[in-house]
């Protein structure tokens, strides 16, 4: 018998939404597969209106397993490939999301100071949780603070590159009295 939860890699099986992670544990499972980031909403959010989410997927792999101290844990990978608004000339920039996933499971907020903190704790009340919203979290994480283009593919008008502070600019500052003072001649 084929375990529900073992997939191939971008597989015909989609990765199960809920997952039941002591079960999971316990038969020592590999969840492997890929989804759509459409059902991602808040990661959505984040993305390029331009460029789609609907061809867009992740590929998942987690190693469901007891450590060494025997804590229930999941560890592996997180990857997709996604569309963000560069923020030098608001086009969109490819922006490649790669975590690295490493979790502890435990039952009640009690023993989450013991978890070892190597790890992610993920705390779980009811038997299952949603293993999308915990690889929506590790994508999350995942995106760059400012998605902009390499030096050279921009397409910003002006852009060149900035060897210069705010304070070393080239342009000469006016005082804001002066430029009052201009206007207060022609008037009067």
């Amino acid at each position: 018998m084929v375990d529900a939860y073992h997939f191939a890699p971008m597989s015909e099986h989609p990765l199960p939404k809920m997952i039941e992670p002591f079960k999971l544990v316990t038969k020592g499972a590999i969840v492997r597969g890929s989804f759509e980031l459409c059902s991602l909403l808040r990661l959505k959010g984040e993305l390029s209106n331009e460029e789609s989410t609907e061809n867009n997927f992740a590929e998942v792999e987690l190693a469901f397993e007891r450590d060494k101290l025997g804590y229930a844990s999941a560890s592996g990978f997180v990857k997709a490939r996604v569309g963000m608004v560069c923020q030098r000339c608001l086009g969109v920039v490819p922006s490649p999301l790669d975590a690295a996933v490493n979790w502890v499971f435990i039952k009640d907020k009690s023993s989450f100071e013991d978890a070892p903190k190597t790890y992610d704790v993920i705390i779980v009340e009811d038997e299952a949780v949603s293993l999308f919203d915990l690889i929506e979290e590790e994508l999350l994480l995942a995106l760059p603070p400012i998605p902009m283009h390499e030096e050279g593919e921009c397409r910003a008008p002006d852009h060149q590159p900035q060897s210069k502070g705010f304070a070393e600019s080239s342009e000469v500052k006016r005082s804001p009295f002066e430029l009052l003072a201009g206007i207060k001649k022609k008037n009067g």
